[in-house]
């Protein structure tokens, strides 16, 4: 392919050179584009003389996809996708995992004199080809384009498949060698084999893209379970003894006890992967088989905290969420379920406020991440607890207050408090909506007045899988117009009659969950002096939402629907996390 691919079509007039990109939509979509929609722009800017390159660069088009799309537009092609499960992993003996990342090359099979490759980079394929030839002298290297993520995808599925190699491999070790250790009547250690099981573990879930690995006790052993995108994915077992070992190494690295069907426990493990060291969260619970569960939160600092513009939120929305925090005082919360990623909001929030100019305490059960410039107590109930510990915080001239979630009527009353004497208090709550956390304020004995004065906004959220690129698209008709009816995205404009609606496929990148990723959606309530008033009055839920929506406020559901008419997200999605109005 390399030779084909030499000779880009730069040189052509705007017309044959556009009509040759016509031949491969499916790899603009890959890409994220619409190919549709590119062409109509890009021929608009050529009808007014501008040149078909500098028309396609102006749309945001990197140089990088527009040289890759232009060599498979030449022949025709589309860009190669590989299948994860069918990459001979053998391959990998001559060329180290760690040397195909660096090289950004995946060689994936190897037949009839030939050895076939993918690579994302068009101006490093001739590199590419000596490196591999220079690897596998008795074959030819074909190299093929992909996308970006498909390479990532592909090494990363080779690097989850040699872990769980390592990780079988190492079980059929451990049983050959307890059974010797059996006739000589003692007890064989494996100590190394241990930690680095455990490392294949963690390193695997990474891979995946996992938030958390779970270790649970079944009746066979261990199983090990991964959270993607929210959803669980149950990858083995682990035999019972063996499984027993990986969990007490790494309760005694964490520095917790050992021993069994103890109170729950939590700590940090520290771990080297890809030659990093990285710090995760453990927390144990015994269970009815004699052996702990053991969850592993593969969240670090640097994901935990990430830039609040990318969280998912539009322009508008965001916009006015960070005039709330840069107040100089009020209570701002974060409301959602469990699993809502509230905690990701809060960290990244404060740290778009933690410039220096600010003393920014915070009080959390646990610490999820430790971040510079902000003074973090954990809670240690029941000894220390919330209420307790933000009176004495309270006394330490903070400017700003974190609390990880308002959880009883003490600390609520003094978050309260704290904001009507002049700070800004962040913290999160579980409600199912922005307007519902009035209503819980209420519940757990927060006075109507504490909550009128003190209270600035709320930001209720949930987090929804994105589309993979192997979308399919329909026509928005029937049952679906009807379903967008009643969420009301057709009537408030979002949808056109001519419109279409994604929904999920499959495919080697999203291991066939049609879906990879996801991103933050939610509604933002900002209490003005009309919606003070109605609390302090003690005003209904559906009084305060009828003037929120006055007011302009946009509901979660609406919200979604717009990710879902601009083809991010699908309507099954939506409906399986946020429900029904």
């Amino acid at each position: 392919m390399i030779d084909s691919l030499a000779e880009p079509l730069g040189g052509a007039d705007g017309d044959i050179y556009i009509e040759a990109f016509s031949r491969t939509p499916a790899s603009w979509s890959q890409l994220g584009y619409d190919w549709n929609r590119v062409r109509a722009d890009a021929e608009a800017q050529i009808a007014d003389g501008v040149p078909a390159v500098l028309a396609l660069l102006n749309l945001g088009i990197t140089p990088e996809a527009l040289f890759s799309l232009e060599m498979l537009a030449r022949n025709g092609e589309e860009f190669v996708i590989v299948d994860v499960t069918s990459i001979d992993i053998s391959l990998f003996e001559a060329l180290t995992l760690s040397r195909a990342k660096s090289e950004q090359v995946c060689p994936y099979s190897r037949e009839g004199g030939k050895l076939q490759a993918i690579s994302a980079d068009p101006f490093r394929l001739n590199q590419q080809y000596s490196i591999l030839r220079a690897a596998f002298p008795d074959v030819e290297p074909v190299l093929h384009l992909t996308t970006p993520v498909a390479l990532e995808t592909a090494l990363s599925g080779v690097g989850a498949r040699l872990a769980r190699e390592n990780v079988a491999g190492i079980s059929v070790r451990f049983s050959d060698r307890n059974q010797d250790a059996v006739f000589a009547g003692a007890e064989e250690v494996l100590g190394s084999e241990e930690q680095r099981l455990a490392r294949e573990i963690i390193t695997e879930g990474l891979r995946a893209r996992a938030s958390d690995v779970h270790l649970d006790p079944v009746a066979t052993g261990v199983e090990i379970r991964y959270r993607i995108d929210g959803m669980i994915v149950r990858e083995s077992v682990l035999p019972a003894e063996l499984a027993v070992r990986v969990v007490n190494h790494i309760k005694v690295e964490s520095g917790l006890d050992p021993s069994r069907n103890l109170p729950p426990q939590d700590g940090r493990y520290a771990v080297a992967v890809d030659g990093t060291k990285k710090n995760f969260r453990i927390a144990t619970l015994p269970t009815v088989y004699e052996m702990d569960k053991l969850t592993i939160r593969l969240s670090t600092t640097d994901e935990a905290v990430s830039d609040i513009a990318k969280l998912g939120f539009d322009g508008r929305f965001l916009s006015e969420y960070e005039k709330l925090l840069r107040s100089s005082w009020g209570l701002v919360l974060i409301a959602g379920p469990v699993g809502a990623g509230k905690t990701h909001t809060l960290y990244s929030s404060v740290q778009s406020i933690n410039d220096g100019s600010k003393e920014i305490l915070s009080l959390e059960d646990p610490v999820e991440a430790i971040i510079d410039g902000i003074v973090q107590i954990g809670v240690r109930e029941p000894r220390i607890t919330f209420a307790s510990s933000l009176r004495h915080l309270v006394r330490n001239d903070p400017n700003v207050i974190i609390l990880g979630e308002i959880r009883d009527a003490a600390t609520a009353a003094i978050a309260a408090e704290s904001a009507i004497a002049g700070r800004l208090v962040l913290s999160t709550l579980h409600t199912t909506d922005a307007v519902s956390a009035v209503r819980r304020l209420r519940d757990i004995g927060v006075e109507p007045y504490q909550i009128a004065e003190g209270l600035r906004g709320v930001l209720a959220q949930r987090l929804l899988r994105l589309l993979c690129s192997c979308k399919v698209a329909d026509l928005v008709s029937g049952e679906t117009r009807q379903l967008l009816e009643g969420l009301g995205g057709v009537n408030s404009g979002v949808f056109s009659t001519e419109e279409v609606v994604y929904r999920h496929a499959g495919c080697a990148l999203c291991h066939g969950t049609g879906y990879r990723g996801r991103t933050a959606v939610g509604e933002l309530l900002v209490v003005d002096d009309d919606l003070s008033d109605a609390i302090a009055e003690g005003a209904p839920r559906g009084r305060l939402m009828e003037i929120a929506g006055e007011k302009g406020m946009e509901t979660m559901f609406q919200n979604a629907v717009k990710l879902v008419a601009a083809g991010r997200t699908s309507l099954s999605e939506v409906q399986r996390v946020l429900g029904g109005q």
